[in-house]
């Protein structure tokens, strides 16, 4: 049985002794040490285990854990946060791992270490992104209508009332999510209004910006240049022939636009730019045969200057190239398949692929020794 003695001064030691125990003769003796942190990771707390709970936000809000079953053993995987045992606050610091141990009859924080820590030093900041792209070059222009139907922040059968605040069971009125106005927007049309609110940009209602719009109908507004959200109530019974909710438009600037169903901004195509190729960096070992067929080519993209010699001549039916790096001069090839130099005679050609495009047989028009790997040989005098 081995015994983990951790000493009473903890704080002031780095290591534990681990001691062997032996219980015939009761001799022990030291058979290693155990780093604290080590003990830590490698606690284990007996008992079945619990559902994960999770810390309160703070002291005076905080996570009340209910007593264990007496007489057994249990433990739960505690997230950093505040606890409430038995009217005592615990805390449970953050970047850390915790397991909550019932002990027969009462709970115990166990540390289990340091959470490991994640290299970011190489990731982009935000601030970076937006430099390196904007949002007006990611995304494209959406529809004119800034007035999302489906949004989630919709509210059915409500309006707004003089504290921006919505007041429900409307029987005849919806209200819009918050619409975003930006600084550049100074105009804003909206095709029919009962009651219109303004908001900051933490949402919160600008004192004053209540408007009742009577009689209710189209309405165009001043906005000051700066990022702002409006909410606009509008009637969705019949009114005037036309069901306004329906065909609601609200759009940036002083002209009342057609009505057009809304439309989410669309991550542009291209948006990073094709970088050019360097010079023989794409072989014919690189392209899949077939791969490039006329329907993926562009019309012009691919001129005759663009094209090398041995690429507008690649459908001859001659496999011997005496250009290839791998031929051997002055040799020719022994019956181990290597090619033997010094020849005064021949000359051996490089590797010759045969794939299976190749028939079934290959034809020579001169040769004196092959291998089938393959090499050819051919006389240098015919």
């Amino acid at each position: 049985m081995a015994i983990i003695a951790w000493p009473k001064d903890a704080a002031a030691r780095t290591y534990a002794q681990v001691k062997q125990f032996m219980t015939d003769t009761g001799d022990e003796r030291t058979v290693g040490k155990i780093s604290k942190d080590e003990l830590k990771n490698g606690l284990f707390i007996e008992g079945d285990g619990l559902s994960p709970i999770e810390g309160g936000v703070s002291a005076a809000a905080p996570t009340v854990l209910a007593p264990g079953p007496q007489g057994q053993l249990r433990k739960r995987e505690a997230s950093p946060g505040f606890y409430s045992v038995l009217g005592n606050i615990v805390e449970a610091e953050a970047g850390k791992r915790w397991v909550w141990g019932w002990n027969y009859n009462e709970w115990m924080l166990y540390d289990m270490g340091d959470l490991p820590k994640t290299d970011t030093s190489s990731l982009a900041t935000k601030k970076e992104l937006e430099v390196l792209v904007p949002k007006t070059e990611l995304f494209g222009e959406g529809g004119k209508n800034l007035f999302n139907p489906n949004a989630v922040g919709v509210a059915k059968n409500s309006f707004l009332t003089n504290t921006g605040a919505l007041a429900g069971n409307s029987a005849t009125y919806h209200t819009t999510d918050f619409i975003l106005l930006t600084a550049d927007i100074l105009k804003i049309s909206i095709s029919f209004a009962r009651f219109i609110a303004f908001y900051d940009v933490n949402k919160v209602y600008i004192q004053d910006s209540y408007l009742s719009v009577s009689p209710q109908g189209q309405v165009t507004i001043d906005k000051p240049a700066i990022d702002l959200y409006i909410k606009v109530s509008a009637p969705f019974t019949q009114t005037s022939g036309i069901y306004p909710w329906n065909v609601l438009m609200i759009n940036a600037g002083a002209q009342q636009l057609p009505y057009e169903p809304y439309a989410e901004p669309k991550i542009k195509e291209n948006l990073v730019p094709s970088l050019p190729i360097a010079d023989n960096s794409v072989t014919e070992t690189k392209i899949a045969n077939s791969s490039v067929s006329s329907d993926k080519i562009k019309s012009a993209a691919v001129s005759q200057s663009k094209l090398s010699f041995a690429l507008i001549v690649s459908d001859s039916k001659n496999l011997f190239n005496p250009n290839a790096v791998d031929i051997t001069l002055n040799s020719f090839l022994g019956s181990n398949g290597v090619p033997t130099t010094g020849s005064n005679t021949y000359h051996t050609s490089g590797f010759i692929l045969l794939d299976r495009s190749v028939s079934t047989s290959v034809r020579f028009s001169h040769h004196r020794f092959s291998a089938f790997y393959v090499y050819i040989s051919e006389k240098l005098t015919m």
